[in-house]
C-alpha cells in the first residue's frame, strides 16, 4: 500500500464514520423516548467524542508510524503546515479525545448500573458534588495522559537523525515528508505514558466488564418482576456497551500496543512490509464507525426510525409508535 492510498482509505473511513455519527447525533436528539430520555445525555458525549475523533484522525493527521523509531509521518492535511509539531499537538489531540472516549464508556456504565439500583443509588448520580468528582477525577486522567504525549516529543531533526543512526533503512521514508517523533529511550514521560496506558486500559476494561457482570446478575434476579420490554431494554443497552467496550481493545490497543513496543524495544527490522506500516491506523480509524452502528442497531426507537425511511414492499413498515406496555431504565420506577 502506497501513502497516497493509504490516504484515500483514511478519508473514505473518515467521511463513513462522520456520517453515521451524525446520523446518531441527530437520532439521539431526536428519536430518544421517556424510558431513555436520562440515558442520552452518556450516548451523546460518548458519540459527539467520537465524532471529534475521527476528524482529527482521518481528516487533520493521517500518521503513518515510523517503527520501530516512535514517530509517524503526517500524510493528513495538517501536513499542509510545513510544520511537525503541528502533527504533535494535533496527536496529542487525539489522545485526549480516545481517552476521554473510553472514560466516557466507564460514565455509561456507571449509570446503568445505578439504574438497576434503588432510588438511593440514582438520585447520587444526580447529585452535583458527586458528578463533579466522578467527572472530573476522569478528564483530569485524560489531560495526564494527552500532557505525557506532549511533553515526550523531541525536535523533527533530532528524531530524524537519531532513527537513520539506529536503523538507516529508513532514511527513505523521510524524503520530502513531514514529521514528528518521540525518543523512548531518552524520555521518561515516555515510559510513564507507558505504564499509564499498560494499567489503566485493562483496568478500565475490566471494570466495564465486572459491571457488565453484576448487571446480568441483578437483571437475573429481577426478572420475574419486570416487564419483557424493560428487561430488554437494559439487556440490548448492556450488550451495545460490552460491544463498544471491546472494539477500541482488539481495534486499538492491541496493533498500537505492538507499535510502541516495537519502538520501546527497538526490535529492528520490525514491521517493515509496507501494508503492514499501517494497519494499526486504519484499526484505529475503524472504531468510530462501529459504536454508532452498534447504537443504532441496539436501541429501538433509533433503528425503527432508520427502518422505517427504508422502502420496501415485501417488508411491513415499522410502526413509529411505541408499544403501550411500560418500559423504564429504572427498576424502582413509580408510575
Amino acid at each position: 500500500m502506497s501513502p497516497e492510498a493509504f490516504s484515500v482509505c483514511c478519508y473514505i473511513i473518515g467521511a463513513i464514520s462522520v456520517f453515521l455519527n451524525g446520523l446518531t447525533v441527530y437520532l439521539i436528539i431526536s428519536q430518544s423516548t421517556s424510558d431513555i430520555r436520562g440515558y442520552r445525555v452518556y450516548l451523546l458525549n460518548f458519540t459527539i467524542t467520537d465524532l471529534i475523533f475521527s476528524i482529527l484522525l482521518s481528516f487533520l493527521l493521517q500518521p503513518i508510524p515510523v517503527i520501530p523509531g516512535g514517530g509517524a509521518l503526517i500524510a493528513g492535511l495538517t501536513k499542509y503546515t510545513g510544520n511537525g509539531y503541528a502533527g504533535h499537538c494535533v496527536f496529542s489531540l487525539i489522545a485526549l479525545v480516545f481517552a476521554h472516549s473510553i472514560v466516557s464508556l466507564n460514565y455509561c456504565f456507571i449509570y446503568r448500573f445505578a439504574s438497576l439500583m434503588d432510588v438511593r443509588a440514582k438520585q447520587m448520580l444526580e447529585k452535583r458534588w458527586y458528578k463533579s468528582l466522578l467527572i472530573g477525577s476522569g478528564e483530569m486522567i485524560c489531560f495526564g495522559i494527552a500532557m505525557l504525549i506532549y511533553d515526550m516529543r523531541v525536535e523533527d531533526e533530532v528524531f530524524r537523525n537519531n532513527t537513520i543512526v539506529r536503523f538507516p533503512y529508513q532514511e527513505h521514508l523521510f524524503d520530502g515528508a513531514v514529521w514528528y517523533g518521540y525518543d523512548y529511550k531518552e524520555s521518561p514521560h515516555a515510559n510513564i505514558f507507558l505504564v499509564t496506558a499498560l494499567t489503566l486500559a485493562p483496568l478500565s476494561c475490566g471494570y466495564n466488564f465486572l459491571c457488565a457482570f453484576i448487571i446480568v446478575a441483578k437483571l437475573h434476579y429481577h426478572r420475574r418482576r419486570l416487564t419483557q420490554r424493560t428487561y430488554n431494554l437494559h439487556l440490548k443497552l448492556m450488550l451495545a456497551l460490552l460491544i463498544q467496550t471491546t472494539a477500541p481493545l482488539v481495534l486499538f490497543i492491541t496493533p498500537i500496543s505492538y507499535v510502541f513496543a516495537s519502538a520501546f524495544f527497538l526490535v529492528k527490522g520490525a514491521l517493515t512490509n509496507e501494508t503492514i506500516r499501517y494497519l494499526p491506523v486504519l484499526a484505529l480509524a475503524l472504531h468510530p464507525i462501529i459504536n454508532p452502528l452498534v447504537t443504532i442497531f441496539f436501541i429501538a426507537p433509533y433503528r425503527n426510525a432508520i427502518l422505517g425511511r427504508i422502502p420496501s414492499k415485501r417488508r411491513a413498515p415499522v410502526p413509529r409508535s411505541l408499544s403501550q406496555s411500560h418500559s423504564t431504565c429504572n427498576l424502582y420506577y413509580n408510575p
